[in-house]
């Protein structure tokens, strides 16, 4: 089952939505797919903020930074 989230996931990391990215990439890393490695150091540029809710309050985060936690998530298994 998670095969297949993670098959319908990895696209959206070339979104030209930036939630969608941003989404994608916080997932992934949730999981650890190392098989989204590529990927997500493709989007450790994207400087599209987005702003977030995290821990009772309101950041704002680009999908680069997203992606980069994403990386450290994987690399650090």
């Amino acid at each position: 089952m998670v095969r297949d989230v993670v098959l319908r996931v990895i696209p959206y990391l070339q979104s030209s939505d930036s939630t969608k990215r941003r989404i994608a990439a916080w997932t992934l890393g949730i999981l650890c797919v190392e098989k989204a490695e590529a990927r997500l150091k493709e989007l450790i540029n994207d400087s599209s903020e987005i702003i977030i809710y995290d821990k009772s309050d309101l950041h704002a985060k680009t999908v680069g930074e997203i992606a980069m936690e994403s990386l450290a998530r994987i690399t650090n298994i």
